[in-house]
C-alpha cells in the first residue's frame, strides 16, 4: 500500500517540474533568440517479487514479477530548431539563419558566452554590444597592413575613430573581367563601275556595252535584225517588208493581167530584185503593155507607162505591187512602203560574239546592197568601221535592232543615215567591264564618259583608324588597274607585302572593292584616288561604303589613385591584332595630354603589350611583339602613370586580366562585348558615412570617397552538441564539457548559418504545443493525486477492521 503512495508522490513531483518548464517556455514566447525546452520522464527502480525462470522438464518458463516504485526526471532537452525571422530595419540587429551562435564577452573577463539574440548596438566607445553590455566578438581589419582575416583569434568588435577616416592609398593593381566579342567585321568600300573600250571582237555580246554605257543585255533566243533599204542587188531571200515579214519570193509565181491579156513569171530562189523586175518587164512586153516596173530611191517600187495592169499570187510581194497597179496614163506610180533588205538572226544560235555580228553585217550588205562594202572591228578604238569606199552602191536605211531594248543597238551601230559609194564611217564605241590589265588612260565611266586620265600621276591616300597615311602613293597613267590596286593594298593600306595576291582589293565586273581588316581600329575612314585637277576622274572615283567596320575593339575607362589620393583617368583599349591566333593589343592611354603611360614587365620597359587567348576563349598569356614580329612572353604586365613634370607618379600598377587557361578574367567568345568587373585597389581619403553587414557577417564601411571597405567580420561559433550548452540567462549559453569546444569562423562556412542584418530571430516556442503539454501535465498531476487519495482511503478501510 505504501508503494502506491510513494509512486503517486513521485508522479506529482515530476509533473510539477514539467509544469515549471512549460511555464518558462510560455513566459519566453516573445524573448528574442529564446530556445524552448521540454521534459522527458523515466521510471524509477522496480521491486522484484520473483525472478524469471527458464523452461524446465514439463514446465514452461516464468517471467519476473516486478512492481514499479514511481517516476523520475529523465531529461530537460533544449529545442534548437530555427526560429522565425522578424525584420526590424535596424542595421545592427542580426539574426542567424542556420546553425551557430554569436559570441560575446565581458570586458573584464575571458569568459565567452554564446547567443542567438542579435539585438546589438554600438556603444559610445564604438564597441558592438548586447543590451547587457557584453561585447560581440569577431575580427577587424589591420589598418597598418590593410589586411583582414577570419583565421586568427577573435577579439572585440570596436569601430573606433581609426576607422572613421581612411588615408589615401595608391593603386597597385587593376582587374578587368568581361568578354571581348569575336563578332568583328571589316570596312568594305565599293567604287563605281569602270568600263574600257572593247579590244577583242570575239567577246560575247552579253558582256559588252553600247551607247551611254548601256548593256546590250542579250537573251538566248532573242532576235537580232540587220536592215538596209533594198536595192536591185537584194536577193529575194533577204527581201522583207517594213514590219519584218519576208516577202516570200523564193520559188514563187506572179500572175500579170495587162490590157485584157494575162501571163506569169516564175521567181527562182537565187534571183535578185533586179531579176524579178526584169522578168516582169519582159512579161509586160510579151503582153503588149507599154509599162515599166522599176525601183526608185529608198527601196520604193515605181510603175511607169500607159495601160491597165493588175497582179495576183500568194506572196506578200503582191501587196507592194497592188500599191501601184491599176490604169496608168503616161504617168509614174510610186509605192507607199519600202522594200527592206534584212537578215534575221537568233542570239545563241546564229550569233553570239561581236565578230559574228560583223560577219553577218558584211554578209547582208555585200550580197544585197553594195558588193564592195566592208565592216571591220578596230580593237584600238573599240568601234566597228563601215567602209564603202570600194562599194558598188550607196547604202541607206542601215540599222541593227534586237527584240528588246533595241535603242542601245540602234544608237551604237546606226551611226549613218546614208553611206554613199566611196564613203566610210564608224559605229559608237563598244565597251566591256574594265580588267586589271587595262591601262588607266583607257577607262570610261559606266555611262561611257571617257575619264581622261592626264599625264599627272594618279595619287592614292587614306585615313585608317583615324590616322592619315603618311604620304600619298602614285601610279602613272600608263600603268594598269592591277598596279593601282597593288598600291592601294600594299603601299597605302599596308595589309600585305605580296603584290601578286590581292586579298583585300579586288576587281569584278569593273568594280573595285576594297575590304579592310576586321574591327573598328582598322576602319578605312577615307580612301582617295585622285588625278590632279581632273574633275571628271576625281568626281567619278568616289566610293560608297558597303559595310562599316564593327567590333574588334573594347574601350573602358578607370580611375586610379596616386599616394596623395589624386585621381587619374586611364583608358584601356583592346584592339584586334591577329584574328587567326586570337591576339589582341592592349593600349593603356591616359585621359590627360600631360600624362604618359609606361608599360613594364617587372623593371623592363615595353614598347607594346599584347594578349593571346586560347581557342576555347580563355585567357592564355601576355606578350610583346617587336617590329620584326618576334614575340616575347611577359610574366608580370604592369604600368607607370607619369606626369610630364614628374609629379603625381603612380608606379607599378599590375594588370590582372585573368589566370592562364581560366575564365576568371577577360574571355574571347561570340557573345557581346561587355565589362563585368573593373576593379582597382586605390582610393583617396574618405570619411565613414555608414555601416552595413552582409550575409557573411562582414561589416562594410561606406566612405564618402565612394569606397566600400570591409572593416570587420562578426564571428560565429559552432558546437558539436548544441544541446550540451548551459543556459546562463539573458539569452546566453555557456560552453560545457558535453557541448564540445566552440569553433569560431565566418558565417556561411563550415556548416555555419548566414547572417541576416536588420532582423531578429524570434523565440521558437510553439504556443499550441505548449498548451497541449500543459493540459497533459495537468491531467497527469490530477491522476497522481488521485492515486494518493485512493491509497489513503484503502488504508483507512484497513484501520477500520479493528473496530
Amino acid at each position: 500500500m505504501l508503494r502506491s503512495l510513494y509512486a503517486g508522490v513521485t508522479g506529482l513531483q515530476q509533473h510539477q517540474k514539467s509544469m515549471d518548464v512549460v511555464g518558462n517556455n510560455i513566459a519566453n514566447v516573445n524573448t528574442v533568440g529564446y530556445k524552448g525546452s521540454r521534459v522527458v520522464f523515466s521510471d524509477l527502480m522496480s521491486q522484484t517479487l520473483s525472478v524469471a525462470k527458464a523452461p524446465g522438464d514439463g514446465t514452461g518458463g516464468l517471467n519476473a514479477k516486478q512492481i514499479g516504485l514511481g517516476s523520475k526526471l529523465g531529461a530537460i532537452d533544449v529545442n534548437f530548431n530555427q526560429g522565425t525571422l522578424q525584420t526590424t530595419g535596424v542595421t545592427t540587429d542580426l539574426a542567424l539563419q542556420g546553425d551557430g551562435f554569436f559570441v560575446v564577452k565581458s570586458s573584464n573577463t575571458e569568459q565567452a558566452y554564446y547567443t542567438r539574440a542579435g539585438n546589438f548596438t554600438f556603444d559610445k566607445s564604438g564597441y558592438l554590444v548586447t543590451p547587457s553590455g557584453l561585447i560581440v566578438q569577431g575580427w577587424l581589419r589591420d589598418l597598418e597592413n590593410n589586411t583582414l582575416s577570419a583565421n586568427g583569434p577573435a577579439g572585440d568588435i570596436r569601430i573606433d575613430e581609426s576607422y572613421k577616416v581612411i588615408e589615401p592609398r595608391a593603386t597597385t593593381e587593376v582587374k578587368i573581367a568581361g568578354n571581348i566579342s569575336t563578332e568583328a567585321s571589316p570596312t568594305i568600300l565599293s567604287y563605281q563601275t569602270l568600263l574600257s573600250s572593247l579590244d577583242d571582237a570575239d567577246t560575247d555580246l552579253s558582256n559588252t556595252f553600247g551607247y551611254g554605257g548601256e548593256r546590250f543585255s542579250m537573251l538566248t533566243g532573242e532576235t537580232v535584225r540587220i536592215k538596209a533599204d533594198a536595192n536591185l542587188n537584194t536577193q529575194v531571200s533577204n527581201l522583207y517588208n517594213e514590219i519584218d515579214q519576208n516577202l516570200g519570193l523564193e520559188g514563187a509565181t506572179i500572175q500579170i493581167f495587162a490590157n485584157g491579156s494575162s501571163g506569169s513569171v516564175n521567181i527562182a530562189s537565187t534571183d535578185t530584185l533586179n531579176n524579178v523586175v526584169t522578168k516582169i518587164n519582159n512579161e509586160f512586153t510579151a503582153l503588149g503593155a507599154s509599162l515599166t516596173l522599176g525601183l526608185g530611191s529608198n527601196g520604193l517600187l515605181q510603175l511607169s507607162g500607159t495601160g491597165t495592169v493588175s497582179f495576183a499570187g500568194g506572196t506578200r510581194f503582191i501587196n507592194y505591187l497592188s500599191e501601184i497597179d491599176g490604169t496608168l496614163n503616161s504617168e509614174t506610180k510610186t509605192a507607199n512602203t519600202k522594200l527592206i533588205a534584212e537578215k534575221e538572226l537568233v542570239y545563241g544560235e546564229d550569233i553570239k560574239e561581236i565578230s559574228q555580228m560583223i560577219d553577218e553585217i558584211n554578209s547582208l550588205i555585200q550580197n544585197n546592197i553594195s558588193s564592195g562594202f566592208q565592216a571591220s572591228f578596230d580593237s584600238t578604238t573599240g568601234k566597228i568601221s563601215y567602209d564603202n569606199s570600194a562599194g558598188s552602191a550607196g547604202i541607206t536605211g542601215f540599222t541593227i535592232e534586237k527584240s528588246f531594248s533595241s535603242d542601245v543597238f540602234s544608237k551604237t551601230f546606226d551611226t549613218f543615215d546614208s553611206l554613199t559609194n566611196g564613203s566610210t564611217t564608224n559605229s559608237e564605241t563598244i565597251y566591256r567591264y574594265a580588267k586589271d590589265t587595262d591601262t588607266l588612260n583607257n577607262l570610261y565611266s559606266e555611262t561611257g564618259e571617257y575619264l581622261n586620265i592626264s599625264s599627272f600621276p594618279v595619287e592614292v591616300s587614306a585615313v585608317i583608324g583615324g590616322v592619315d597615311v603618311a604620304a600619298a602613293q602614285t601610279v602613272q597613267s600608263t600603268d594598269t588597274l592591277q598596279d593601282l590596286m597593288a598600291v592601294i593594298e600594299n603601299e597605302v593600306l599596308g595589309f600585305r607585302d605580296d603584290t601578286t595576291s590581292l586579298n583585300f582589293v579586288s576587281l569584278e565586273n569593273g568594280v573595285i572593292t576594297v575590304k579592310g581588316e576586321k574591327g573598328i581600329p582598322n576602319s578605312i575612314d577615307n580612301l582617295i584616288i585622285k588625278n590632279g585637277d581632273n574633275t571628271t576622274f576625281n568626281n567619278y572615283m568616289q566610293y560608297s561604303t558597303v559595310q562599316n567596320a564593327d567590333g574588334g575593339q573594347l574601350i573602358t575607362s578607370q580611375s586610379i589613385y596616386d599616394s596623395q589620393g589624386n585621381e587619374h583617368i586611364v583608358n584601356y583599349q583592346f584592339d584586334l591584332y591577329d584574328e587567326s591566333r586570337n591576339i589582341w593589343k592592349l593600349s593603356v592611354l591616359p585621359a590627360l595630354s600631360d600624362e604618359n603611360v609606361v608599360l613594364k614587365n617587372g623593371q623592363n620597359v615595353l614598347d607594346n603589350l599584347y594578349l593571346q587567348f586560347n581557342p576555347d576563349g580563355s585567357f592564355n598569356k601576355y606578350m610583346s611583339i617587336d617590329l620584326a614580329g618576334n614575340e616575347t612572353v611577359i610574366t608580370n604586365a604592369a604600368f607607370d602613370l607619369v606626369h610630364n613634370t614628374g609629379a603625381y607618379t603612380v608606379s607599378d600598377v599590375n594588370i590582372r586580366l585573368g589566370t592562364t587557361d581560366n575564365f576568371d578574367g577577360l574571355t574571347l567568345t561570340s557573345r557581346p562585348t561587355t565589362i563585368t568587373q573593373l576593379e582597382q585597389d586605390g582610393y583617396k581619403q574618405g570619411t565613414l558615412e555608414g555601416l552595413s553587414i552582409n550575409r557573411s557577417g562582414e561589416i562594410l564601411g561606406t566612405y564618402d570617397n565612394g569606397e566600400v571597405i570591409e572593416i570587420g567580420i562578426v564571428g560565429i561559433a559552432r558546437f558539436n552538441n548544441n544541446e550540451g550548452l548551459l543556459k546562463m540567462g539573458d539569452s546566453l549559453f555557456a560552453e560545457t564539457v558535453n557541448s564540445g569546444t566552440a569553433v569560431m569562423g565566418k558565417a556561411g562556412l563550415g556548416g555555419r548559418g548566414v547572417v541576416e542584418a536588420g532582423a531578429l530571430e524570434n523565440s521558437n516556442v510553439d504556443l499550441a504545443q505548449e498548451f497541449v503539454t500543459m493540459i497533459t501535465t495537468q491531467r497527469g498531476y490530477q491522476a497522481n493525486s488521485r492515486v494518493i487519495t485512493t491509497s489513503d482511503e484503502m488504508l483507512q478501510e484497513l484501520m477500520s477492521l479493528k473496530r
